[in-house]
């Protein structure tokens, strides 16, 4: 089976799921503010969207 993009590609996709997961933990245990937990939510959506 072929792998989907080059090695770049490949980094680019690791640096943003380690990003999510982070982003993720910080809005579940550290953030209380309710805007901000929103905006993560957003790019959360966006980093999805483009990545799939």
């Amino acid at each position: 089976m072929r792998e989907k993009g080059g090695a770049a590609y490949q980094l680019f996709m690791l640096a943003l799921s380690i990003y999510v997961l982070i982003a993720l933990f910080f809005q579940e245990f550290i953030i209380t503010d309710t805007e901000v937990k929103l905006l993560l939510q957003y790019v959360d959506f966006a980093v999805c969207f483009f990545s799939g």
